[in-house]
């Protein structure tokens, strides 16, 4: 149920996080550690996109007893990173986000973000170049599991894994079709 585990989930907000009812083993249990906002500089995450919830409730989430995530008895740190107009500064918090998370004893860096067409170039794709990649792969030199989505592009013309997924380090995770056992389109 991952006790034991701290794990760090960088997103775009965690609103309700700290008032819903999926959360609340985690909250009595004083394990919602540290939250940060690296677009504002402040502890506040609770507010702005709840894709963050989303991702929060299928690693921490438990209604009525009843397991919803993966790590019900983790302890959780929360990082905003993003914003909705997609500027390159996301990328510098991200990597502040490796760092803060570094210090503060992750030992799993979550993130279903990335980074394509809007930045890059498809061949840029290769581990290396994106300061996110290089995070990535510093955060695992450091001994930190980084899970990263592989993208949400496979509908667009870009057919290319996104970053900081493409850095070798990274555990890249797409989707699959829950009907049909394949390759889900879009991801």
């Amino acid at each position: 149920d991952g006790k034991g585990l701290r794990i760090a989930i960088f997103d775009g907000g965690f609103p309700t996080v700290d008032t819903n009812p999926a959360f609340e083993q985690i909250r009595k249990e004083n394990r919602l550690l540290k939250t940060w906002d690296f677009t504002k500089n402040k502890e506040n995450v609770f507010y702005s996109i709840t894709h963050g919830t989303m991702v929060m409730s299928c690693i921490g989430g438990m209604v009525n007893g009843r397991k919803i995530g993966l790590a019900t008895g983790a302890e959780f740190m929360l990082a905003k990173t993003e914003v909705r107009s997609e500027p390159f500064s996301e990328e510098e918090n991200w990597l502040a986000a490796v760092e803060w998370a570094d210090k503060n004893g992750a030992d799993i860096i979550n993130s279903s973000l990335g980074y394509t067409y809007h930045r890059y170039f498809s061949n840029q794709m290769d581990g290396k170049t994106s300061l996110v990649a290089r995070a990535a792969n510093l955060a695992a030199k450091k001994g930190i599991l980084v899970v990263n989505a592989a993208g949400n592009d496979g509908t667009d013309s870009w057919k290319v894994v996104g970053t900081p997924a493409d850095a070798d380090s990274v555990l890249s995770i797409g989707g699959i079709d829950p009907y049909t056992g394949y390759h889900i389109n879009f991801s």
